[in-house]
């Protein structure tokens, strides 16, 4: 069976980036690679959801509020194992409503090189899949510079490729002096 760990599915307001101030789902997912310790995610713990009822689950909720941006985050998402599937099962349901660009995502990643999706390979089928017309996806790549000093190189190296290949921004947590130089 395909599944996703999520921690949490909620409703707010986006409060930072681009979209700061929109109506938002957020996906929260368990699981990271990351393990940031300022971090204010328990992603630790989730609930197992099969891929097909997840996608089911969001798309309902979203209906409910029409114009909300749905935030796929975590922990990591990149390390859910079933995020194409879930992406690519997404597209397929909103491509049958009748305004499938009223249901935007924006993900939320760490864009770690040890992340599950690029640490096996899955990243160029990621980018392919991300071209979906009726996924609208927006990234916002947060590397953690002062967690990741000896893999820093490699993760901007994944988060310029992201920023490049579609719409994105980049977030940096600047939370020591070093984070700065």
């Amino acid at each position: 069976m395909t599944n996703l760990i999520v921690k949490d599915i909620f409703r707010t307001v986006q409060g930072e980036g681009f979209h700061t101030g929109s109506p938002a789902l957020f996906l929260r997912f368990a699981g990271c690679s990351v393990k940031c310790e300022w971090c204010d995610t328990d992603w630790k713990n989730g609930k197992i959801f099969p891929v097909d009822e997840l996608v089911t689950l969001v798309i309902e909720k979203l209906r409910e509020l029409p114009e909300q941006r749905l935030i796929v985050t975590g922990g990591e998402p990149l390390d859910q194992k079933n995020l194409l599937e879930f992406f690519r099962q997404y597209a397929n349901q909103i491509k049958n409503l009748m305004r499938p660009q009223a249901y935007p995502i924006s993900m939320e990643t760490s864009c770690s090189a040890d992340s599950w999706i690029v640490r096996n390979d899955f990243f160029h089928k990621f980018l392919y899949m991300t071209t979906d017309p009726n996924l609208y996806l927006y990234i916002t790549c947060s590397p953690k510079l002062s967690v990741r000093k000896s893999q820093i190189e490699t993760d901007i190296a994944v988060a310029s490729l992201i920023s490049r290949s579609f719409n994105a921004e980049m977030k940096v947590v600047i939370d020591t002096d070093e984070s700065l130089e």
